[in-house]
């Protein structure tokens, strides 16, 4: 006779949202010695959000990483089809990261990835902001007062924007060439923000639970976003600029969840969650769409019997809103026995932890 057995799970969701102002914006080391190039720096990565991964961008940029570079008019009239309101005859360029450790470095390239060189036009009445994205996006929207980048959300990569402009220096506007002759004037630098929300998972063996090993087999986020619109700029934001990301296509795409290889947890070796560890163990990481909640799907088995696997349905959400982009959520399961079904209360901690009691699982 199969052996039944019963568990409870409760997700517990810490945000760790960092209590740590974001390092103010430098110059990379470098004034402007040509004021007619354009020259850029990247300061780094606004919010630290990163599991142990190995993945690009989560937590820092790798020495050739990609992004796409904006340079638009601020004016509320621009249009940005027509190259007299963009500083990039495409309408924008390929920046390159060509260091691994902050303050980051960077330079323009070309297809071929060899390093090409723009510069300000002439005087033309028009002060320039800078945007970019990261990953690099093949073919963006640009419209009249109103730029766009459209991605995949696969759960494994990160999606960053930055926007940049200029206060006025000695009584003149910027970016341009002219601002660039002013005594002090600095290259503008590239402040990359996440927009994505992450939700980190662990599991912890509950009281009542045994000696049995408990595996996790797999983990995934059904009914997502498997795209996402990514609004750059607009001719309102121009001159204070500010991003949005939002899913788009069908909501019915089932999100992954990786370890710190990059292995989707389906595809790897079924983690074993130890009796009583010091704190929980992690199992892996996804990024999504920022929504109000997430319903997931966790696969269990005990000791190496993979015919008692039981998969169930865990919908988290948070108490006071929606989740943030930017944020990193541990979802911790504390995984119980012989205890009868039900959803405790759920508790926050002020700034720094939330949790969610995601109820009990029957196995």
């Amino acid at each position: 006779m199969k052996k039944l057995l019963f568990f409870c799970m409760s997700a517990a969701m810490l945000a760790s949202c960092s209590s740590e102002e974001p390092a103010a914006p430098g110059n990379n080391g470098n004034t402007v010695t040509n004021p007619d190039e354009i020259v850029m720096g990247v300061s780094g990565l606004s919010v630290s959000t990163s599991v142990k991964g190995t993945k690009a961008a989560i937590n820092e940029f790798f020495e050739g990483d990609k992004f796409t570079v904006f340079g638009l008019a601020k004016n509320a009239d621009a249009d940005w089809t027509t190259t007299d309101d963009r500083l990039f005859d495409t309408g924008y360029a390929t920046g390159r990261i060509t260091n691994a450790a902050t303050p980051y470095t960077m330079y323009f390239v070309d297809e071929l990835d060899a390093q090409k060189h723009y510069n300000y036009p002439g005087y033309n009445g028009n002060n320039y902001s800078f945007f970019a994205c990261y990953p690099e996006v093949a073919a963006p929207g640009i419209l009249a007062g109103q730029v766009t980048a459209t991605y995949t959300v696969d759960g494994k990569t990160d999606i960053m924007w930055a926007g940049v402009s200029a206060a006025a220096l000695n009584g003149v506007e910027g970016y341009n060439a002219s601002y660039f002759r002013q005594p002090g004037a600095q290259k503008p630098n590239l402040n990359f923000e996440h927009q994505l929300t992450q939700l980190v998972f662990k599991f912890q063996k509950g009281d009542g639970f045994g000696t049995e090993q408990l595996n996790v087999r797999n983990i995934k986020i059904n009914n997502t976003f498997g795209e996402g619109v990514l609004t750059v700029a607009t001719t309102d934001n121009a001159g204070t600029p500010a991003a949005h990301f939002a899913g788009s296509g069908e909501q019915n795409v089932s999100m992954s969840v990786y370890d710190t290889e990059d292995a989707a947890i389906a595809d790897a070796t079924d983690v074993i969650i130890l009796d009583a560890p010091a704190e929980a163990t992690e199992v892996g990481y996804t990024m999504l769409v920022p929504a109000t909640t997430y319903e997931l799907e966790v696969e269990l088995y005990t000791g190496d019997d993979v015919d008692t696997a039981v998969t169930k349905t865990v919908t988290v959400q948070r108490p006071d809103g929606d989740f943030l982009a930017g944020t990193k959520y541990n979802v911790t399961f504390t995984i119980s026995g012989q205890i009868e079904i039900e959803i405790a209360e759920v508790t926050v901690e002020p700034w720094q932890e939330e949790e969610v009691d995601g109820g009990e699982i029957a196995m």
